[in-house]
């Protein structure tokens, strides 16, 4: 009875110190030639489930000065992202473009992403958007991330 009570307590112990899945934010940030970009990722473990990018680009980067020149600008921008699973907002000043995507990755076609330049070819294959992965691709191409 003792050595019964035993394993059952040391099973105890075992299952309590398995922990949930931890939901984690990480928040990655990049200048350079004038525009800027904070990417947010949220993951479960190392699983990323989504994506919030807030990038900032001066027209003066392409050139850009008329409104009609602006209006063009940003239409093209949000058609360009404009498929399932990606939310795509814009705010514009007057010297600067603001675009705002949101990637639930349950929901998009990573062909779609690879369409976009926004995952390779090689990961197609992938059930999911590793955390590691993508934070290791983000810094190397000069990411700085919390």
């Amino acid at each position: 009875m003792k050595k019964l009570l035993c394993v059952l307590f040391a099973g105890m112990l075992l299952l309590s110190g398995c922990s949930e899945p931890e939901e984690k934010t990480t928040v990655c940030k990049v200048e350079m030639d004038g525009m800027s970009e904070q990417i947010t990722l949220t993951a479960l473990d190392d699983e990323v489930l989504s994506m919030k990018s807030v990038m900032q680009i001066p027209y003066s980067l392409y050139d850009i000065v008329t409104d009609e020149e602006k209006a063009m600008f940003e239409s093209q921008m949000l058609e360009n992202f404009a498929t399932s699973g990606i939310q795509v907002e814009s705010k514009s000043t007057e010297d600067v473009f603001v675009l705002e995507m949101n990637i639930n990755f349950a929901e998009v076609n990573y062909q779609d992403l690879v369409d976009l330049g926004m995952m390779s070819e090689s990961d197609l294959d992938s059930e999911m958007i590793s955390l590691q992965k993508t934070l290791d691709g983000l810094t190397s191409s000069g990411y700085t991330c919390e």
